[in-house]
Protein backbone atom coordinates (compact mmCIF):
# COMPACT_ATOMS: atom_id res chain seq x y z
CA UNK A 1 0.00 0.00 0.00
CA UNK A 2 1.51 3.28 -1.04
CA UNK A 3 0.05 6.49 1.23
CA UNK A 4 0.46 10.00 -0.39
CA UNK A 5 -1.10 13.21 1.52
CA UNK A 6 -1.58 15.64 -0.62
CA UNK A 7 -3.30 18.29 1.65
CA UNK A 8 -2.61 17.70 5.51
CA UNK A 9 -4.03 21.02 6.36
CA UNK A 10 -1.06 22.34 8.41
CA UNK A 11 1.42 24.32 5.72
CA UNK A 12 0.73 28.04 6.12
CA UNK A 13 1.32 30.42 2.77
CA UNK A 14 3.95 33.28 3.79
CA UNK A 15 3.52 36.87 3.08
CA UNK A 16 5.54 38.15 0.19
CA UNK A 17 6.05 41.45 2.43
CA UNK A 18 9.74 40.66 4.12
CA UNK A 19 8.69 43.56 6.84
CA UNK A 20 5.72 41.06 7.68
CA UNK A 21 6.39 37.45 9.68
CA UNK A 22 3.05 36.31 10.14
CA UNK A 23 1.77 33.54 7.93
CA UNK A 24 -1.55 34.29 5.83
CA UNK A 25 -3.03 31.30 7.39
CA UNK A 26 -2.56 32.67 10.77
CA UNK A 27 -4.07 35.65 10.11
CA UNK A 28 -7.88 36.30 11.67
CA UNK A 29 -10.81 36.19 9.30
CA UNK A 30 -8.40 34.05 7.01
CA UNK A 31 -9.23 30.50 6.21
CA UNK A 32 -7.43 28.74 4.02
CA UNK A 33 -7.57 24.36 3.95
CA UNK A 34 -9.62 21.94 3.17
CA UNK A 35 -12.78 22.57 4.52
CA UNK A 36 -13.12 19.01 6.43
CA UNK A 37 -9.75 19.78 7.98
CA UNK A 38 -10.37 23.25 9.12
CA UNK A 39 -9.95 24.06 12.94
CA UNK A 40 -13.19 25.63 14.89
CA UNK A 41 -11.12 28.48 15.49
CA UNK A 42 -10.23 29.04 11.91
CA UNK A 43 -13.78 28.64 10.73
CA UNK A 44 -14.59 31.96 13.71
CA UNK A 45 -11.95 34.11 12.16
CA UNK A 46 -9.61 34.02 15.05
CA UNK A 47 -5.95 33.74 14.42
CA UNK A 48 -4.28 29.64 14.10
CA UNK A 49 -2.12 28.37 15.96
CA UNK A 50 -0.42 25.13 17.25
CA UNK A 51 -3.88 24.13 18.33
CA UNK A 52 -5.20 24.01 14.62
CA UNK A 53 -2.38 21.79 13.90
CA UNK A 54 -2.79 19.25 16.59
CA UNK A 55 -6.76 19.61 15.39
CA UNK A 56 -5.58 19.04 12.20
CA UNK A 57 -4.11 15.83 12.93
CA UNK A 58 -6.89 14.51 15.06
CA UNK A 59 -8.83 14.66 12.15
CA UNK A 60 -6.56 13.22 9.65
CA UNK A 61 -6.05 10.15 11.95
CA UNK A 62 -9.69 9.44 12.93
CA UNK A 63 -10.43 9.63 8.74
CA UNK A 64 -7.13 7.03 8.29
CA UNK A 65 -8.56 5.20 11.27
CA UNK A 66 -11.95 4.67 10.37
CA UNK A 67 -12.36 5.73 6.45
CA UNK A 68 -14.45 8.27 7.07
CA UNK A 69 -14.37 11.80 8.14
CA UNK A 70 -15.31 12.88 11.47
CA UNK A 71 -17.56 15.44 10.49
CA UNK A 72 -20.06 15.47 7.12
CA UNK A 73 -21.96 18.03 5.35
CA UNK A 74 -22.95 18.48 1.91
CA UNK A 75 -22.16 21.96 1.54
CA UNK A 76 -19.15 23.94 3.23
CA UNK A 77 -21.56 25.67 5.28
CA UNK A 78 -23.09 22.14 6.50
CA UNK A 79 -19.84 20.82 7.20
CA UNK A 80 -18.90 24.13 9.02
CA UNK A 81 -22.11 24.32 11.32
CA UNK A 82 -21.00 20.62 12.17
CA UNK A 83 -17.72 21.37 13.03
CA UNK A 84 -18.68 23.90 15.46
CA UNK A 85 -22.31 22.72 16.78
CA UNK A 86 -22.58 19.14 16.91
CA UNK A 87 -20.50 16.78 18.60
CA UNK A 88 -18.00 14.20 17.16
CA UNK A 89 -20.25 12.40 14.20
CA UNK A 90 -19.36 8.89 15.84
CA UNK A 91 -16.69 7.08 18.02
CA UNK A 92 -14.37 5.53 15.81
CA UNK A 93 -15.39 2.07 16.89
CA UNK A 94 -18.69 2.70 15.32
CA UNK A 95 -17.46 2.89 12.12
CA UNK A 96 -15.27 0.48 12.23
CA UNK A 97 -15.43 -2.19 14.50
CA UNK A 98 -12.42 -3.85 14.07
CA UNK A 99 -10.88 -1.22 15.96
CA UNK A 100 -10.15 -1.42 19.82
CA UNK A 101 -12.36 0.18 21.75
CA UNK A 102 -9.85 2.36 23.74
CA UNK A 103 -9.78 4.91 20.88
CA UNK A 104 -13.34 5.85 21.89
CA UNK A 105 -12.01 7.72 24.52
Amino acid sequence: MILKILDFGVAKIQDIAPESAISVASRPNNVIGTPIYVAPEQLLGHRADHRADLYVIGMVVFTLLTGKPAFEGDTANELADAILNRPLMKKPTSVASDLPHALDA
